[in-house]
């Protein structure tokens, strides 16, 4: 794989991720009784999201 294509990977799972905070930063200062739903629904996405962006 080129470096090209992993900085294209790169930089969208650091999109998701940072996208995926926002939301959850959102839900919480706004005391959202979804986020709950919302942490159960992905929790493992974010696990592998987190796990691409470091590798």
């Amino acid at each position: 794989m080129d470096i090209k294509a992993l900085q294209h990977i790169h930089i969208l799972l650091v999109a998701i991720f940072t996208i995926h905070y926002l939301i959850k930063g959102a839900m919480l200062l706004m005391d959202s009784p979804s986020l709950l739903a919302y942490r159960q629904k992905t929790k493992v996405p974010e696990m592998i999201v987190a796990t691409l962006f470091i590798v």
